[in-house]
């Protein structure tokens, strides 16, 4: 049995059931060795080594391998203990550790593993499922006629998911359970002193690497060489002393140092391999038919190692063009319309910098006293906004005269501009006032303002202009404003001194520098909460982020470090660490994306960076133009749980007949990252949108596990959106203003209801569902609500959600060419969606009527 398989037969524990299922009585292939008074170690024909623990009340069991060897080590546990099992330890990091207590529903015990490995499991489970029934096909001892015996495999995620320091007390015999890295758990015997590592130390006479994290693997192994072990089992190695741990701590170490000291000599990487000294590694037998050589390691260890964020200078293709002595302090830059003006607010020389961006000269130096920090263009390009820090104002300008045209006082300390919004809005910080102000340039008149907390920097806005945010540099927070309802939702902490931030592409994440923390945290839109944090490659006291045009790549501007990260966004990985001037301070990204200007405040200058054309390029996919299949499904939501004809089972039967590749869901892309990970980590749904939708809690997303679909949240909806519509409706139903219109609205809706009559067929009847005579009945009920409400709704409307929605689809359909696409939206949106779909030269319209519950 290869490695690979071992690990799969890992953690089959609910082959015992609670109904007491019989043993065939097979000739005993392996033995329980005792390594102390209640630990045993069970070695099986394979090479997995199985870990029981025993106490007076319960026992425990720890990566027991195969079903065959498992079915041995029950039996065998029962002559050395009488306590029943109670619990089953996945210890490795490979998901497929799990499999078995997975595939069979009546295991008597919990399966314990950490969220990590939960995650795994979800996320590559039809891949797994696939190559189980493969290996049972096959001839190996895995495919035995025992193991087979077990019949098919459905997917049950554990339920147990072990967080840090968990206890259990086995009757006078604690153990704890214990992360050891990668997805890894240990179980720790403290009155033993016997550690049961797993994987975290494979066999002795010929260590297998892999493609694991070199790095990683040894930050567990010195993390649990803490305790005070005696002996320590691992996954194939069997019972071994401590010196035997600590030589192959000191292999992996001797892996690292060697690999990164021959790359410190310039060594070419392909040469690595053959030229390193490896200490720990002498007397070691290699296995080449697993892949456990010492120049498999090696490779395995550099790979590691250049996957290290990159240092300051490496630059990555990102090269200086020009230095442009703009004036001192310079701060916020602004483009023209037509990118070639660069306007710089000139701080401490109290003025405006007007640059031809084609030549980097300094064209003219326009006069704005009392510090102007911030600058932007606008009216296409006729006029000029500056904030005057030192004068609590702004100044607008008339260009190219640069001729004054008016001034606002706005309160004590205004700094960067942020904006516009798509009302044409610009919105500014006030430092000072602990202010957010939302300005009109044309009539430079504030039409809102916001309390936020205490020294407020430079802004951000979603791209539809629903939501900001605010850093609060003193409070160490994020203030989010919803800017449709005119209201502060709440602040958000995120670590000490946020100062600057974007909003990423898609608006479902905010990225704020957290400046007295050295890293960038990432606040999801939806929840308001601090969703990942990136440390690795940013630098110190990291200020601001701006964004390239293509929402490919973030810059951060790290003022202590005098150097700009660079974020490739995909990966959320820094890929280059550009030296600038001292105290880079403002950043901004040409109109055409071809550069990035970073204002150094230390040393009074503008670099201008050449963004490399790889990076400038919005990608191209592959087969855009091919043809996709896409299914429309119309949901009754809450109508699932109750309905007899298209019920929960029913819609899943619908789905495993239409067998799709991607999953449109009625779940905003901001909810849909937090939906996952909750539900793949700990089996839990806790967001109040995802709640609403039966189809999605019960069924899809258990279906998800066994299709493998990819599922693409495809609603427009928000919060923010749903609470202008409340509002709107409510004025609508109430003021007296609206009591004409109103009453035309009422009499169009009866005489549609009247010329509808009843209804021909039940309303969740699916084949009704999905008839053209449903389509045309909804069509003529919202018309009306259509007609009169949409544009006093908004963007919640119901021509404008749709469009919204459309939006959506159809950008999960161009990244999916060729694939079959599945639409699951409430019924009412379904005719909507046909009708677009219709009209999309690359969509072939796939009928579900064949796929529907046959009719009763």
């Amino acid at each position: 049995m290869n490695r690979i398989r071992a690990g799969i037969a890992i953690g089959i524990l609910a082959l015992v059931s609670t109904q007491g299922r019989a043993f065939a009585q097979t000739e005993r292939s392996g033995e329980l060795v005792q390594v102390s008074e209640r630990v045993w170690a069970w070695q099986g024909a394979g090479p997995v080594t199985g870990v029981l623990f025993a106490g007076e009340r319960e026992a425990l069991v720890y990566d027991p391998g195969g079903p065959h060897s498992l079915r041995e080590l029950i039996r065998a546990a029962g002559e050395v203990t009488s306590s029943p099992i109670r619990w089953a330890v996945v210890g490795s990091g490979q998901a497929a550790a799990s499999w078995g207590g997975l595939c069979w529903a009546d295991r008597p015990f919990g399966l314990l593993v950490q969220a990590q490995t939960r995650r795994s499991l979800a996320e590559r489970a039809p891949a797994l499922l696939a190559w189980l029934e493969e290996s049972l096909d096959s001839d190996d001892s895995w495919g035995s006629p025992a193991d087979k015996a077990y019949g098919p495999c459905r997917l049950r995620l554990p339920g147990q998911v072990v967080f840090e320091g968990l206890v259990l007390d086995l009757g006078g015999h604690p153990v704890e359970i214990i992360h050891s890295g990668d997805g890894r758990l240990a179980v720790w015997s403290a009155p033993e002193r016997v550690l049961a590592a797993g994987d975290a130390l494979p066999s002795s006479d010929s260590y297998f690497v892999g493609k694991r994290p070199v790095i990683n693997w040894l930050k567990g192994l010195d993390r649990l060489r803490k305790l005070d072990f005696r002996r320590v089992i691992g996954a194939e190695s069997g019972p071994v002393s401590r010196r035997e741990y600590d030589r192959y701590r000191r292999y992996l170490g001797g892996l690292i140092s060697a690999t990164r000291e021959e790359l410190s000599k310039g060594t070419p990487p392909e040469a690595i391999s053959t030229r390193a000294q490896v200490d720990g590694a002498e007397g070691l037998r290699e296995n080449p038919d697993r892949g456990a050589t010492l120049a498999a390691n090696i490779e395995a260890a550099l790979a590691d190692l250049l996957k290290r964020p990159p240092q300051r200078g490496e630059r990555a293709g990102f090269t200086l063009q020009r230095v442009i002595r703009a004036g001192r302090n310079p701060h916020q830059i602004a483009f023209s319309p037509d990118g070639a003006r660069a306007f710089v607010a000139a701080a401490a020389s109290n003025w405006i910098a007007e640059i031809d961006v084609r030549e980097g000269s300094v064209l003219e130096r326009h006069a704005a006293p009392d510090t102007p920090l911030g600058v932007v263009v606008f009216d296409a390009g006729s006029q000029l906004l500056t904030s005057r820090f030192g004068a609590d104002r702004i100044d607008r300008y008339r260009l190219p005269e640069f001729e004054a045209a008016g001034h606002a006082a706005t309160g004590d300390g205004p700094s960067l501009f942020a904006g516009p919004l798509p009302d044409g809005r610009y919105m500014i910080s006030i430092e000072r006032a602990d202010r957010l102000r939302l300005i009109d340039p044309q009539k430079l008149e504030f039409k809102r303002e916001y309390a936020v907390g205490r020294r407020p920097f430079p802004p951000s806005a979603t791209s539809d202009g629903r939501l900001a945010f605010v850093p609060n540099y003193d409070d160490g927070s994020v203030t989010a404003v919803d800017l449709w309802n005119e209201r502060v939702l709440e602040t958000v902490p995120v670590g000490a001194r946020p100062s600057g931030g974007a909003v990423l592409p898609g608006d479902m994440e905010y990225a704020v520098a957290v400046r007295g923390e050295d890293h960038v945290a990432l606040v999801n839109a939806a929840s308001r909460r601090v969703a990942e944090r990136i440390r690795l490659g940013i630098g110190d006291s990291p200020f601001s982020l701006v964004l390239s045009p293509n929402g490919r790549l973030a810059f951060v501007n790290n003022t202590a470090s005098h150097d700009v990260s660079v974020i490739d966004l995909d990966s959320r990985l820094v890929i280059a660490r550009i030296p600038v001037g001292e105290i880079p301070i403002v950043m901004a990204v040409h109109p055409s994306g071809e550069s990035l200007w970073v204002a150094s405040e230390g040393s009074h200058e503008v670099s201008v960076f050449e963004i490399p054309e790889s990076w400038r390029r919005v990608p191209a996919r592959p087969g855009a133009q091919a043809e996709t299949e896409v299914a429309v499904l119309g949901m009754i939501h809450s109508g699932h749980r109750s309905s007899r004809l298209w019920g929960l089972k029913q819609v899943a039967e619908t789905i495993r007949s239409i067998a799709p590749d991607v999953v449109c869901v009625e779940l905003p892309p901001d909810r849909w990252r937090r939906v996952w990970k909750d539900y793949a980590e700990r089996g839990v749904v806790e967001d109040s949108r995802a709640r609403v939708f039966p189809e999605y809690v019960d069924m899809l997303l258990p279906l998800k596990l066994e299709l493998g679909f990819q599922v693409e949240p495809c609603a427009a909806w928000t919060s923010e959106m749903a609470a202008l519509r409340r509002e709107r409706i409510r004025r609508f139903e109430t003021d007296p203003a609206w009591s004409q219109r109103r009453a035309e609205y009422e009499r169009r809706r009866s005489q549609v209801a009247q010329s509808l009559g009843d209804s021909p067929r039940a309303e969740d009847d699916p084949r009704f569902i999905h008839s053209d005579l449903y389509d045309r009945r909804t069509e003529q009920r919202l018309s009306v609500y259509d007609e009169f409400l949409n544009e006093w709704i908004g963007p919640g409307g119901w021509t404008n959600i749709n469009e919204a929605h459309m939006r959506l689809i159809d950008r999960a359909i161009d990244r999916h060419p060729g694939k079959r696409i599945l639409i699951t939206f409430g019924a009412g949106h379904k005719y909507w969606f046909l009708n677009r779909l219709r009209e999309r030269r690359n969509v072939r319209l796939l009928d579900v009527l064949p796929h529907l519950p046959q009719p009763e």
